[in-house]
């Protein structure tokens, strides 16, 4: 049974919420549940990143409400992952933007010795 084995309170409270035309939503939460719960197997291959990604921004209460409630240590460390890796994306789009500019200069610097004004 699809219905009979939700593990969180938040999606407990939810379902008692929702009427039956919003099914589909219940089942992505419950889906998530066993996402965190290890019950879905496998490696977080592309695919299933992709979908947890995608649950994170579409339902982001509902990520963490679920994830923080199923499993707070395993929480804990996505969130720190989540910072270090968008810590690293400004870096490096930090260093983007410097590399640019120093590319824009030294085209300058080319543009001036072949004759061009600038």
């Amino acid at each position: 049974m699809v219905y009979d084995n939700i593990r969180s309170d938040f999606v407990k409270n939810k379902i008692k919420e929702c009427g039956w035309k919003r099914r589909s939503y219940i089942e992505g939460l419950l889906y998530f549940e066993k996402w965190v719960t290890g019950e879905v197997t496998g490696k977080l291959g592309f695919g299933r990143g992709f979908q947890v990604d995608f649950f994170e921004d579409k339902y982001p209460k509902e990520f963490k409400a679920i994830y923080s409630e199923l499993n707070q240590k395993e929480y804990a460390k996505y969130l720190l992952n989540k910072k270090k890796e968008k810590k690293q994306k400004r870096q490096e789009a930090e260093k983007d933007r410097k590399d640019e500019k120093k590319q824009e200069q030294e085209l300058k610097a080319e543009w001036k010795k072949a004759g061009g004004k600038i």
